[in-house]
């Protein structure tokens, strides 16, 4: 694969963050916020892939929204003002946006340790995934995937190693060299594999009994980026009532959302020459050639979201995405 792992990407950002974080010393929350934006603007411009990246930095900022409420209810405890005082101030806390009027000179230190827990739990994210691979692969199925996820790959590892055999077909995409990759995985883990052209999908959804995908991107309402193809098999599976399983860790899981007329903003484009050879520079010279990376899969279109804490029906994401995250500002 050329492309980079989205969660090394992620795993990297922890790695700044926390150097980021350990170099700031300050007791002040609203400058650890100045400096994690600011870091947040230099990744902003990237492919999906590396929206990862942006989601890491984005935790860290409700991370510091956390410690300081821990270090003011820790002071709170320590003081000795009277009951009816307390309560009126925690209703203030509750009622009005962080101002972060006070500082406290255990709040890197805590915001320190959350983002230690989250490097932990970056490292758990495919096993915790695997752990439920059971439950939704049964004996003798046939299942459909597309292009190569490590994910994936694992997931269905995980089924055949429990003595669980079961049919997969992979579907070529963009680069045919991923499916390739993907087939070769499979197949020597010992699970039977066919590998197909993506024009075969339609005609082979029929048969499957329900797809499995990996995703770049889970978008706030549910929906999915990830790469080219994975759509129209999508699609198909809509089609014919097949369940589409998504396989995506929660670093995946994004507090944006796409609108219906910005699906070209978030995407990138490859060569023109995988569309059109150069060598038919006559036969295609006033043609445009289109190349998009990636695509968006609608909520519609998704049957459960698979992550490493647990299983999410689309339009329930959005409880994640409140635990995970503040408000976005960029």
């Amino acid at each position: 694969m050329t492309s980079r792992r989205s969660l090394s990407l992620a795993q990297e950002a922890m790695e700044e963050l926390l150097q980021t974080v350990s170099k700031h010393k300050s007791e002040d929350a609203g400058s650890f916020i100045e400096v994690l934006e600011n870091l947040k603007m230099q990744w902003k411009h990237g492919t999906p892939r590396q929206t990862a990246r942006l989601n890491m930095v984005d935790r860290a900022i409700k991370f510091v929204h956390e410690a300081y409420d821990e270090c003011e209810q820790k002071e709170q405890d320590n003081d000795s003002e009277d009951v009816s005082s307390r309560v009126t101030e925690h209703l203030n806390d509750v009622y009005e946006p962080h101002d972060f009027k006070n500082k406290h000179k255990d709040l890197r230190k805590t915001i320190l340790n959350k983002l230690v827990d989250l490097k932990e739990e970056l490292g758990t994210v495919i096993p915790m995934i695997c752990q439920q691979a059971m439950e939704h692969i049964h004996a003798n199925e046939i299942v459909m995937t597309s292009g190569y996820s490590t994910t994936v790959v694992e997931f269905c590892k995980k089924v055949r190693s429990q003595g669980r055999r079961f049919h997969i077909i992979v579907a070529e995409s963009d680069p045919a060299t991923a499916a390739h990759s993907m087939s070769k995985a499979l197949a020597s883990a010992s699970i039977d594999t066919t590998l197909i052209l993506e024009s075969n999908v339609f005609a082979l959804m029929a048969r499957v009994n329900k797809v499995v995908i990996g995703a770049d991107v889970v978008t706030a309402d549910g929906g999915i980026i990830a790469p080219v193809g994975t759509f129209g098999i999508c699609l198909a599976a809509h089609h014919y009532q097949v369940p589409v399983l998504v396989c995506a860790g929660m670093y995946k899981v994004t507090p944006r959302i796409l609108c219906s007329y910005d699906l070209d903003s978030f995407n990138h484009m490859g060569p023109a020459s995988t569309v059109a050879e150069y060598s038919d520079g006559a036969m295609v010279r006033h043609a445009r050639c289109i190349n998009p990376l990636y695509d968006y899969v609608p909520p519609s279109l998704v049957s459960i979201l698979i992550t490493n804490t647990e299983s999410y029906a689309p339009p329930n994401i959005y409880r994640a995405v409140a635990d995970l995250y503040t408000e976005v500002t960029s």
